[in-house]
């Protein structure tokens, strides 16, 4: 079910660019989830939802849900009983605080909450086992909990444009990390502990008020691309093995 204010383009080489189509949604009534139990995908982005329907809970088999560039700022508390979804697409609205109704949501392997205003990641994101794909850039972060160490899976990580002074050592703990984007923060210092990511390839630490870098960091063999520019560091301790 795909409910949208923008469809593809088919004069496009790209079948999922976009453009504009005038879906103007405002509310989905409790009553138009009871009746799909066995909707496994979920396309309502760039409407103006304010909230979801408390009978999203319904939607059982659900696996896919985009939500992005509408006004939400909460998630009803029966998003809890959406136990099989692997993708949410969130990114755009007007979340302030991390979602604790994803909380063990053990299937749920992307989860995009870029461009919203939460300030703080709760401890709940050490419940999404096999989350893969993490993006909360352009928010107001200014810390993450240790547990984010917990998702053992996760490739892909954007951080990027928040207001973070520090990284979890606990990240280390994710060796499966390929991609790392802390740039746009307030970092001062990296925790040695990342270049345990065995195959790390992009870090992007860039526009940050970093001074130093730990010298593990000159031995991360995987390294393909490495940012550090616009900070404040003023010597490399090598040697540099990339």
């Amino acid at each position: 079910l795909i409910i949208t204010s923008q469809c593809p383009r088919p004069d496009s080489s790209l079948p999922d660019t976009p453009r504009p189509f005038p879906n103007r949604v405002q509310t989905i009534p409790n009553y138009h989830c009871s009746g799909l139990n066995f909707l496994k995908e979920l396309r309502i982005p760039f409407n103006k939802l304010e909230k979801l329907p408390e009978s999203f809970g319904n939607l059982r088999e659900l696996r896919i849900l985009d939500i992005q560039g509408n006004a939400v700022s909460y998630l009803p508390e029966s998003f809890v009983l959406l136990p099989k979804l692997e993708v949410f697409f969130a990114a755009k609205n007007d979340f302030r605080q991390f979602p604790r109704e994803l909380k063990s949501m053990e299937f749920l392997h992307t989860l995009d909450l870029g461009y919203n205003k939460i300030v703080r990641v709760g401890r709940t994101i050490g419940t999404l086992k096999n989350l893969q794909h993490f993006s909360i850039t352009h928010n107001e972060v200014k810390e993450l909990p240790a547990e984010l160490g917990r998702c053992k899976y996760l490739q892909t990580v954007d951080l990027s444009y928040n207001e973070l002074t520090e990284l979890p050592k606990e990240m280390g703990r994710c060796e499966q990390i390929m991609f790392l984007d802390a740039s746009h923060n307030l970092l001062r210092t990296l925790p040695y502990q990342i270049c345990e990511c065995q195959v790390l390839q992009h870090l992007d630490c860039s526009h940050n008020k970093l001074v130093d870098i730990p010298q593990q960091y000159c031995y991360i063999r995987t390294l393909r691309r490495l940012n550090l520019s616009d900070n404040k560091i003023s010597a490399l301790h090598g040697p540099i093995h990339f």
